[in-house]
C-alpha cells in the first residue's frame, strides 16, 4: 500500500484554539517532542497585543509551563510544554503518522499536512479524535515512490515554510501579491507601476504598496534561510 499525503483543517478543544479567539493572533507550532503525556512545542506567536496574548497562554490550564525565546514587534518565539491529551499532535502521534510541517493555529482552526502509511493509519487518526473534533481532510494524495525518494529535499527546500507563509496571509495580499507576480511588477525592467496594480486593483496606490510591503516582509526572510542552504 503507498503512503498517503492529507491536508487537514479541524476545529477542537484546544489550548490554541481557545486562545487564538481571544486575541487576534495566529500561533505556528514548528516542533512537538512527546514525553511521557506532555509534548514540549517550539513555537512562533504572531499579534498586535502579544504581551496580552502570552499571559493568556501562560495561564491556560492546559499549559504547564512557557517561556518566550525571544520576541520582537508583534512575534514571538516561544518554548511551552502542554498536557498532551486532546492534542491533534497526540493524535497523530498515536496514529503512528508523521506531521509533515509546522501546525498553524489561526481563525479558530488548526492546518496540518500530515504523511500517513496508509488509508488503515488515516482511520486510526480520526478515531483517536475525541468528540469535540471537527476534522475535514482538504487534500488527499497517494505518495510514489520518487516522492520518497525527493522528500527529504522537499522539506528542507523550504517548501513548507513557503505554505505556512502563505497560510498567514489575508486574500487581499494574496490577490495584489499574485497580480504583481503575474503582471511583471517584479521584472526588470519593471513591466507594470503601482499606479496601474492600484487602478486594476480598484484600491488607492498606496494600499497596493502597504499590501506589497507586509507580502515582503514575510516571504523575503524566509528566502534567504532557503538560498543559505543551497
Amino acid at each position: 500500500m503507498e503512503p498517503l499525503m492529507l491536508e487537514l483543517k479541524a476545529v477542537h478543544k484546544c489550548f490554541l484554539i481557545e486562545t487564538t479567539e481571544k486575541i487576534d493572533s495566529k500561533v505556528t507550532v514548528f516542533s512537538a517532542r512527546p514525553y511521557k503525556n506532555l509534548l514540549e512545542c517550539v513555537a512562533k506567536v504572531q499579534s498586535p497585543e502579544i504581551k496580552n496574548y502570552l499571559e493568556i497562554l501562560k495561564k491556560h490550564p492546559q499549559v504547564k509551563s512557557l517561556k518566550p525565546i525571544f520576541t520582537k514587534g508583534d512575534t514571538s518565539v516561544v518554548l511551552f510544554v502542554v498536557n498532551a491529551d486532546g492534542t491533534l499532535h497526540k493524535a497523530v502521534f498515536d496514529s503512528k503518522c508523521i506531521l509533515a510541517e509546522p501546525t498553524l493555529t489561526a481563525d479558530g482552526l488548526d492546518f496540518v499536512t500530515i504523511i500517513a502509511p496508509s488509508q488503515k493509519n488515516i482511520n486510526q487518526l480520526f478515531e483517536n479524535f475525541d468528540e469535540s473534533y471537527d476534522a475535514k481532510i482538504l487534500k488527499k494524495r497517494s505518495i510514489k515512490e520518487e516522492d520518497l525518494k525527493n522528500l527529504n529535499s522537499f522539506v528542507t527546500s523550504g517548501f513548507f515554510k513557503f505554505k505556512s507563509i502563505s497560510e498567514q496571509l489575508t486574500p487581499r495580499q494574496k490577490e495584489v501579491f499574485e497580480l504583481a507576480c503575474k503582471s511583471g511588477y517584479y521584472s526588470i525592467p519593471r513591466k507594470i507601476t503601482l499606479t496601474e496594480l492600484a487602478k486594476e486593483l480598484k484600491i488607492s496606490e498606496s494600499a497596493v504598496s502597504k499590501h506589497l510591503r507586509l507580502v515582503e516582509q514575510r516571504v523575503l526572510p524566509t528566502l534567504k534561510e532557503v538560498l543559505e542552504k543551497f
